[in-house]
């Protein structure tokens, strides 16, 4: 999607979007932290699982590209990135072991 596409898709929908935005903050107001947050990594998991191709190279490149340039050993929310990504490589892996069963 272009700029210029995206630009006026969100003109036309103004509206709904806007709906849509109200039911998401409705919805984040109706869910402990600590769920909103499993569920962020479930998508999270679930979208890189997702991904193909020259897709997936970039999605582990830009993963694994932070941890070699922050240090997890350092910095918390720098570790949180890294076993993040080491779940979501979990997750696709089990992922496909289902597929292929």
């Amino acid at each position: 999607m272009t700029k210029s596409n995206a630009e006026e898709f969100s003109k036309n929908n103004f509206n709904a979007l806007q709906d849509f935005f109200q039911a998401a903050r409705n919805s984040r107001e109706a869910h402990r932290m600590e769920d909103r947050i499993l569920a962020l990594e479930m998508m999270t998991c679930a979208i890189a699982a997702s991904l193909e191709g020259k897709s997936r190279e970039n999605f582990l490149t830009i993963m694994n590209s932070h941890s070699h340039v922050n240090n997890p050993m350092k910095n918390s929310a720098f570790k949180a990135v890294a076993d993040l990504n080491v779940l979501s490589a979990n997750f696709i892996s089990e992922f496909n072991k289902l597929k292929n069963e």
